[in-house]
């Protein structure tokens, strides 16, 4: 059973048409040149046929997964190529030289596993064969949620607002809840913020599904930016979810969003 499928392309039949023309006049025409130059056409044909094979079969790779995959985040494969290959199409990316490791653009649009069998390979290698080979892949890998909702910051200066800490002192205001807006500065031509550093420091933060606003997609999306930005900060967290408390490593946690 070959391990790959070939096609004539239409720059096939062309050359095949153009063949017979050349095989036709020489035969009734008498004509040398004609038949020389069908033949010659016909040698390219058989050796374009034979190298496209040999490229094809060469054709063999692993296959990488990034360590985390978002819902609707673009996001790059790695294939490790065990030779050197040329012109071949995967998922319409052209790769006219392939070998050591090519990265592939990738988007997967809905959460929880995903299942990645295999991956055609499509090469016209050298001229006009079209080849179709499918590579085994059998990779499965779980998609956390879609990253996207308010940023931490403004989770944070929300919370303060209400009252969650002691003021310290003011700051140059940077886009915070308008809760914290030092409106007496502002009378003055200048605007502050009131700032509460301790907060961030020292406490815990609490992000609880049920509080958050939306649909179920939007509010496992929403703790899903809130958790990407507090471990990018080094700040504990805690997520509530169905009367459960979530804790401790960030990707189980995902997981378990992930999966929800």
């Amino acid at each position: 059973m070959k391990s790959f499928k070939k096609y004539f392309s239409k720059k096939c039949y062309l050359l095949l048409i153009a063949i017979f023309l050349l095989l036709f006049l020489g035969y009734f025409h008498s004509n040398n040149i004609a038949y020389i130059l069908g033949f010659f056409l016909i040698s390219f044909l058989v050796a374009f046929a034979i190298l496209g094979c040999i490229n094809i079969k060469r054709v063999d790779f692993e296959l990488f997964f990034p360590k985390r995959v978002f819902a609707n985040s673009p996001f790059d494969l790695s294939l490790k190529f065990k030779n050197r290959v040329y012109d071949i199409y995967i998922y319409d990316k052209h790769f006219s030289i392939a070998q050591n490791i090519i990265h592939l653009p990738f988007l997967i649009k809905k959460r929880g596993y995903f299942d990645l069998k295999e991956l055609e390979v499509v090469s016209f290698f050298p001229f006009c064969n079209k080849f179709i080979k499918k590579i085994a892949v059998n990779k499965r890998v779980i998609v956390y949620p879609e990253i996207k909702g308010e940023s931490l910051k403004e989770f944070i200066s929300k919370n303060i607002a209400k009252g969650s800490d002691d003021f310290e002192g003011l700051k140059n205001y940077e886009g915070e809840s308008i809760n914290l807006i030092h409106w007496a500065s502002v009378a003055k031509g200048e605007i502050f913020a009131k700032k509460f550093n301790s907060y961030v420091k020292d406490k815990e933060l609490i992000f609880d599904y049920s509080l958050i606003k939306g649909d179920k997609e939007f509010k496992l999306s929403q703790l899903t930016k809130w958790i990407i930005e507090a471990e990018k900060l080094g700040l504990k967290y805690k997520v509530v979810l169905n009367n459960k408390i979530l804790d401790g490593d960030s990707d189980e946690i995902l997981k378990k969003l992930a999966l929800y």
